[in-house]
């Protein structure tokens, strides 16, 4: 086998120069640069074993491993042993730790700063495709003639149909942008008239606003969002580089 030649298999030739453009047709270059720095990042951080205890403790839970047969079970169909399970644990519990120790100061700022399309909201949608059907519909529910539940569960054309129209709890920030920007002035049961949107004719209801708390899911949401940033501010400045000098090798 050549010198240069990293892998051979059958009259295929693959070699050192040729995998990272390799890596990354097969998108996974991306996810190895990821690896790379995370390694890094959190060569320094020693949890304890109790830590290590709790950590492997939650992960086993959440689960549903609950003796050796499962343990085992779930082992063969994610293609591990335990020895790699516990180096995997290992390695996921001090990437949470660098999370704390590197963002946890700035959760309560981009909490505050990210509030308004944190909140949730539950409504009640009735979608169809004609202006004419919408307002139809509009009238029947202004006038009390039937209930919104009945009229999407019959006429609305879309998921919402088998929930009686209902929607959510959701968060605003993540809603259509027009839904979002009625929502997020509506009072309780305020009903708003027809209006076009992605190509749909949409009858919204207001049913009930759950403003967004900084409790613990939330918190590591957003650690977790905010490692997420620095993650890629870290890793697309490599993968560019990397890409250009791909072209390079392939000219």
């Amino acid at each position: 086998m050549d010198e240069d030649i990293w892998l051979e298999f059958k009259d295929l030739k693959i070699t050192e120069k040729q995998i990272p453009i390799l890596l990354d047709r097969f998108n996974l270059l991306p996810n190895l640069i990821r690896s790379v720095i995370e390694n890094k990042s959190i060569e320094e951080i020693t949890p304890t074993d109790q830590e290590q205890l709790d950590f492997q403790s939650n992960f086993l839970s959440n689960a549903g491993i609950n003796n050796k047969k499962s343990l085992d079970i779930w082992l063969s169909k994610n293609g591990l042993d335990e020895k790699r399970l516990s180096i995997l644990l290992y390695d996921q519990l001090k990437i949470e730790k660098f999370k704390e120790e590197k963002f946890s100061a700035n959760v309560e700022s981009s909490f505050l700063n990210q509030k308004s399309s944190l909140d949730r909201v539950l409504y009640s949608l009735i979608r169809v495709k004609s202006k004419i059907e919408a307002e139809e519909l509009f009238l029947k529910l202004e006038e009390e003639e039937a209930s919104f539940a009945n009229l999407a569960s019959k006429y609305s054309q879309g998921v919402e149909k088998e929930f009686n129209g209902v929607i959510g709890p959701m968060e605003i920030g993540k809603l259509n942008p027009e839904l979002a920007e009625r929502l997020r002035i509506s009072k309780d049961g305020q009903l708003w008239p027809p209006f076009e949107t992605n190509n749909w004719w949409i009858i919204l209801r207001h049913e009930k606003s759950i403003p967004a708390k900084l409790d613990n899911n939330m918190r590591n949401n957003l650690l977790s969002d905010l490692y997420e940033k620095w993650m890629q501010s870290q890793l697309l400045p490599i993968l560019k580089n990397i890409r250009e000098n791909n072209n390079q090798y392939e000219k």
